[in-house]
């Protein structure tokens, strides 16, 4: 436990670490490691990913492809188009992106859909997935 003389010096990582431990030694001293990387990165008030400050991005502690460049995007677009057409270029469709944080991916997917491959683009429904609060305010 955390002591009220340490507490104004404690970060929230040590908050979390607390978080984690107290379950370890609840459950019997151990927790899956799903159990961890979902506490780490999703817990409600102290999860890496949950935050308001943007970490993942430019300015933040790592950036991905899809931030780099809209060639991820425009690449991954030609491989959706070429799913679309395998299954029998549907009139209605929908891409599901998980951890889409504030969109970017789904953008240049979607710009490059819409510019190269109208039939695909016109049914499509791009539903984006981020348990972030903060991040899906950005996208909005």
């Amino acid at each position: 436990m955390i002591s009220d003389q340490a507490a104004a010096t404690t970060t929230e990582e040590d908050v979390l670490q607390e978080i984690i431990w107290q379950e370890i030694k609840q459950s019997g001293g151990r927790i899956s490691f799903a159990r961890f990387m979902e506490l780490a990165l999703y817990h409600p008030e102290h999860g890496y990913y949950l935050g308001s400050r943007r970490k993942p991005g430019r300015g933040g502690d790592f950036i991905t492809a899809p931030e780099a460049t809209p060639y991820f995007g425009h690449t991954l677009a030609r491989q959706v188009a070429e799913c679309w057409e395998r299954l029998a270029c549907p009139d209605r469709w929908t891409i599901r992106e998980y951890g889409a944080g504030v969109g970017g991916l789904a953008y240049d997917i979607m710009a490059a859909l819409a510019t190269n491959h109208a039939d695909a683009f016109s049914g499509l429904t791009y539903h984006l997935v981020e348990p972030n609060q903060f991040s899906q305010q950005e996208a909005l």
